[in-house]
């Protein structure tokens, strides 16, 4: 079992951006690796998706985070903190700031 990437709750807000289909075997199998801790290839078997939308929907809940994430915590610039612009996922893991989404005071909408 690897350990989880994201929370229920982060899981969850990323399948309601991304319109997602919460009820689809790729989705169920990508919230099983993501944040139940599960292999992919085991999650595939157990909700019946192929081992290729597996990968493809944990690719795309994974890219989604990282868009928030950064959005959020690269002081309002989108750019990751290593300016590569390639995916690195590895603050997923090692910041655990990052695991809770959480909306700066000064960036919340004043209507």
């Amino acid at each position: 079992m690897n350990k989880p990437k994201l929370t229920g709750a982060m899981f969850d807000a990323i399948v309601k951006l991304t319109r997602r289909n919460p009820d689809t075997p790729s989705t169920k199998s990508a919230r099983l690796v993501l944040v139940e801790g599960m292999g992919p290839s085991e999650a595939g078997r157990q909700v019946g998706a192929s081992r290729s939308s597996v990968h493809i929907a944990v690719t795309s809940a994974l890219e989604a985070h990282q868009t928030i994430s950064e959005a959020y915590f690269s002081g309002g610039t989108g750019e990751s903190k290593k300016g590569s612009g390639k995916q690195d996922w590895s603050h997923l893991v090692s910041e655990n700031h990052r695991h809770a989404l959480v909306i700066p005071a000064a960036a919340q909408r004043k209507d």
